[in-house]
């Protein structure tokens, strides 16, 4: 659908809602527009445009669409998922030194983002976004060894936060809950305990500051791409603001993006893959804390570590003699991310 889109603005002018819009072939007999070519595509009367959800992603990717064409997209695709391992290594860095070469290659080849690469859906994108947000971000955090950025520096970097949100939102539906968290985050990163001070509490204003224009930016870029898409499908039938084929916005994307083990859903195949990734979980724990207590010169018995890893890999591989089907959540598609939260 998107290269679809892409290819159609490409040939007109793309500021005009018209050129958005396709034929559909049938108009008369199918009127309720049951059988258009592409599935979820917007109707607007007798046309239908592939993908008016997010207009900016397929603006973004016309350079790429002519100078090298469905090849020019998918290097779009490629660079954006490597881009987002680059930013995910650099917060590694930040917070503690010489972990960024783990996270770059555990992001770029052992996460979902490896598939990303290859999907023209905003993914990898929209995390390489949401990545630079936050690094952006932390430089308004004092680290150890890594103080916070002051004064010019402080406020082209609560700028870029902004900047950089209202792109993520414009992209994916997802970048709203993003944009809303990381908000949250900020702020009360920004309430320190201060005890010279009157309440106790001191507020840094830089992350204040910043915490604000996310939220801000977050809002706005939402309700500016809703209107984006409702104005190009005119008087059709455009649900801008929720996601029709996965629910409300917010519900939606909590069960299915994130907890669903896969779709369609299996009992036994599920099952395997949820017992795969809670004994991931604990292996990758209990392998965390073995090395600090190897550190500590304490003795460690690496043997509930070797069975809990066995037991994943066991049921990971017992899960391909079912019906196949997608791991369509993050946990159960990347469960490590949960130890490194």
């Amino acid at each position: 659908a998107v290269i679809t889109q892409t290819a159609v603005i490409a040939d007109g002018d793309w500021t005009r809602p018209e050129t958005w819009r396709i034929d559909r072939p049938f108009a008369v007999i199918d009127p309720e527009a049951d059988y258009v070519p592409l599935e979820l595509s917007d109707i607007a009367g007798d046309s239908y445009l592939p993908y008016a959800k997010h207009p900016a992603y397929p603006v973004l990717l016309m350079p790429a669409w002519e100078a090298l064409g469905h090849r020019g997209i998918m290097l779009v695709s490629a660079v954006s998922a490597w881009l987002a391992a680059v930013a995910g290594a650099l917060i590694a860095r930040r917070i503690r030194p010489g972990l960024e070469l783990p996270t770059l290659w555990l992001l770029g080849v052992g996460s979902p983002l490896i598939f990303d690469a290859a999907v023209i859906m905003a993914h990898g994108l929209a995390a390489a976004l949401m990545g630079f947000v936050v690094l952006t971000a932390s430089t308004l955090l004092d680290l150890p060894g890594r103080p916070a950025v002051r004064g010019p520096r402080a406020i082209v970097a609560v700028a870029g936060t902004g900047l950089l949100t209202v792109l993520l939102v414009m992209m994916r539906s997802e970048g709203f809950l993003a944009s809303i968290a990381l908000a949250a985050a900020l702020g009360l990163a920004a309430l320190r305990r201060d005890a010279a001070a009157r309440t106790g509490i001191r507020l840094r204003w830089p992350l204040a500051a910043s915490a604000v224009v996310v939220a801000l930016a977050g809002v706005s870029a939402y309700l500016l791409d809703g209107r984006l898409a409702a104005a190009l499908v005119g008087d059709g039938d455009a649900s801008p603001y929720t996601i029709e084929s996965t629910g409300s916005l917010i519900g939606g994307r909590i069960s299915r993006s994130i907890l669903q083990p896969a779709a369609p859903l299996s009992m036994a195949s599920s099952t395997l893959l949820l017992v795969a990734c809670l004994t991931a979980i604990l292996a990758a724990v209990q392998l965390r804390r073995g090395a600090a207590a190897r550190d500590r010169g304490e003795t460690v018995d690496w043997r509930p570590i070797v069975m809990l890893a066995a037991i994943a890999a066991v049921c990971a591989v017992g899960r391909a003699f079912f019906e196949p089907s997608l791991i369509i959540g993050l946990v159960p598609a990347f469960p490590l991310l949960v130890v490194g939260l």
